[in-house]
Formats: C-alpha cells, sequence, structure tokens
C-alpha cells in the first residue's frame, strides 16, 4: 500500500521544517489552517482571492467561499461552480519563490506527476476519517512521532520524517496522531 521512493533530488528536511513552519504562521495560511488542517502550495484558478486555499479539501468542494457562519451552522462547503482536475493544479504559489520549498516542489512536478500539493497537519490526538482518495498520494513527513500512523485495512506504517512515499490511498485508509506533538506532512497528488 506503499514504499519508500529514491528521487534524484536531495530532501532538506531541517530546511523544511522551518519553511513549513514560516509558511503555517503567514496571515494568508493561519485562516486556512484552521479551518481545514491544511494549505495549498499548488493552484489552478489564477482568479482566486488566495491561491494557499485552493487546493486544499476536495476537488468538488469550493473552501474558499466556505463561510465562519456556515461553518458553525453544521454547513457543508458549497460545490466548486467548476470542476477541478488534479493535473489542472500545476503553478505553485507565487508567495513561495525564492524559497527551498519552491525547488523541492519544482523538483518534485520535473520527477513526477503531481498535482494538488498541500502541507497537512495533524493535531495531537486526532484521526482522519476512514476515506478513499481517487489517486495515489507522494508524502514527505515532516515532522513526525511515536504513535503518529497511517493505516490501510490491516496494514499499519509509521512513515519517517524527511523520506519521500508513494502511498495509494485509492484504498479505504485513514491516519492518526497518537502523539502529544503536532504532525506535519508535505502531500501530494500523483497519477501513476
Amino acid at each position: 500500500m506503499y514504499k519508500k521512493l529514491t528521487p534524484s533530488f536531495e530532501i532538506d528536511l531541517p530546511q523544511l521544517v522551518s519553511e513549513c513552519n514560516a509558511i503555517l504562521n503567514l496571515e494568508d495560511t493561519v485562516n486556512c489552517l484552521h479551518m481545514h488542517n491544511q494549505v495549498g502550495l499548488t493552484y489552478a484558478n489564477e482568479a482566486c482571492n488566495n491561491k494557499f486555499y485552493d487546493a486544499v479539501g476536495s476537488l468538488d468542494l469550493d473552501y474558499e467561499r466556505w463561510t465562519e457562519e456556515e461553518i458553525a451552522a453544521g454547513s457543508p462547503p458549497p460545490a466548486r461552480q467548476e470542476k477541478m482536475d488534479e493535473s489542472e493544479f500545476n503553478k505553485i504559489v507565487p508567495n513561495l519563490s525564492g524559497m527551498y520549498i519552491y525547488d523541492l516542489l519544482s523538483n518534485m512536478k520535473n520527477e513526477y506527476d503531481i498535482g494538488r500539493t498541500r502541507i497537512m497537519v495533524l493535531e495531537s490526538k486526532q484521526c482522519l476519517t476512514w476515506h478513499q482518495d481517487s489517486t495515489p498520494r507522494l508524502h514527505i513527513p515532516i515532522i513526525t512521532h511515536d504513535g503518529c500512523k497511517m493505516v490501510w485495512e490491516n496494514t499499519t506504517a509509521s512513515l519517517m520524517p524527511g523520506l519521500l512515499y508513494w502511498a495509494d490511498t485509492r484504498h479505504p485508509h485513514t491516519a492518526f496522531n497518537g502523539s502529544y506533538k503536532q504532525r506535519i506532512h508535505l502531500v501530494a497528488t500523483v497519477k501513476e
């Protein structure tokens, strides 16, 4: 269900940790992170107000138009007005230009057929729903701890920080953080 990859590029984990922490504290990402526990690093829609929002959540739902009032009322996000394809998320958020993460994403795009790419945060003692995705994912664990696991049916995996993994998330799966600290992964959709 998953395998470690050996990319042609190096992953500078200390630099990635530093930049992800900086990105997660940007004014443009704080609300995005608060509402979705993820921040988009690639985007498709040139007209979107905050490009960090464009790649979050689901391709079917428009999280940028989801209001705090709707969230508080328990309403789901509104449907996207135009259906999107993973391959459309091929532009790196311009705010990242000049950063190591911009170069890392460029290298990933050159070597793998990636689409939506996000920083995904899983808080302490949290778990994702049991779900399946339409495409596999590439994962680079940035910050992880004992007790952070991915689970597919009867397979459980602890992914090591700073390595690149291919995960077949088309099968039912979940992830949980059984630690007392935040878990952060860089996650990209990928075609096989």
